[in-house]
C-alpha cells in the first residue's frame, strides 16, 4: 500500500498543493467565493490550513478579490439597490459567500439608488 502511496505522490497524482489550487481557482472563478469561504472549503477537503492559505492568496492575488466580488454581486443584482432590505439581503448573502463586510458595504453603497441612506440611524 505504501508503495502505491509513494508512487501516485510521484506522479503527482495525490498531490495536496495542486489540488488546493485548483478548488482556490473554482471557487473564484466559478463559484464566485471569498478568500474565507475557499479557504474553508479546501481545508474541509482535508488539506492543511498552511498549504489551502498559500493556494488561496495565490489565487486571489493573480484574480483580485475586489473583482469576484463585483461578479458575484452582479450575479445576485441588476440595477439599483432600493431599500434597505434589499441592502440587507445582498450584505447577508455577500458574507455567507465569504467576503470581507467592509468591502461588501462600500460596493453597495455604490449601487445604492439616489437618496437612499443604508445606515441604521
Amino acid at each position: 500500500m505504501e508503495a502505491v502511496i509513494a508512487r501516485l505522490v510521484h506522479e503527482r497524482a495525490i498531490d495536496d498543493t495542486r489540488m488546493a489550487l485548483a478548488h482556490a481557482r473554482r471557487s473564484a472563478e466559478v463559484k464566485f467565493h471569498g478568500k474565507s469561504r475557499a479557504q474553508r472549503e479546501i481545508e474541509a477537503a482535508g488539506i492543511d490550513q498552511e498549504t489551502a492559505h498559500r493556494a488561496v492568496a495565490e489565487v486571489f492575488n493573480e484574480i483580485g478579490e475586489e473583482s469576484v466580488l463585483e461578479c458575484a454581486l452582479k450575479k445576485q443584482l441588476d440595477g439599483l439597490i432600493r431599500g434597505r432590505a434589499q441592502f440587507r439581503r445582498l450584505h447577508q448573502a455577500l458574507v455567507r459567500r465569504g467576503f470581507p463586510p467592509d468591502r461588501i458595504a462600500t460596493m453597495l453603497m455604490a449601487r445604492a439608488e439616489r437618496g437612499n441612506a443604508f445606515v441604521e440611524e
